[in-house]
């Protein structure tokens, strides 16, 4: 006989499992800051989706910890679209995603909402990881990688699970 529980409510903090920037189509990963810049600079970042496998995500929440002077005010978000690594030395991604606005820092750290179906994209495994572009204004800004341990990217997200099967 099957059981099953009802769809619950549920929140995941999803750890960064790669990250890097892309310029001028190459990837450069493990560094302890990643980069982001309008003029082309992008950032990949890939998180333990695994968690969030069958959810429908329903809110999603970006932690960054700064590491520039300055912060973007607006900056896009959007999907990978193909697997990669960050020892990948090419990368080719388009920089289309939802635009939106980034708040001040708190602290040392952005906290903003992404688009859940962004994310929902990741728990359905169509997205292997968030793409960070097209920053305004212009400038050149630096967030800690996965590397800084206690300043890695994290990914809050909110949802509900599938339903369990006994």
């Amino acid at each position: 006989m099957l059981l099953s529980a009802a769809l619950s409510a549920e929140t995941a903090i999803l750890d960064c499992t790669a990250d890097g920037w892309v310029e001028r189509g190459r990837l450069t990963g493990t560094s302890p800051l990643v980069e982001l810049d309008y003029a082309g600079k992008t950032v990949l970042m890939a998180f333990r989706a695994s968690l969030i496998a069958g959810w429908k995500v329903t809110k999603a929440t970006l932690i960054l910890r700064v590491a520039s002077e300055t912060t973007p005010q607006r900056l896009r978000v959007g999907v990978v679209g193909r697997v990669w690594k960050e020892t990948d030395e090419t990368a080719s991604v388009p920089s289309a995603g939802t635009e939106l606005a980034v708040p001040a820092p708190e602290q040392g750290w952005l906290r903003f909402e992404v688009d859940p179906r962004v994310v929902q994209a990741i728990a359905d495994g169509k997205s292997h990881g968030l793409l960070l572009s097209r920053a305004t204004p212009a400038g050149d800004y630096r967030f800690h990688a996965r590397e800084g341990v206690q300043f890695a990217p994290i990914l809050v997200v909110d949802g509900q699970a599938p339903p369990v099967r006994f």
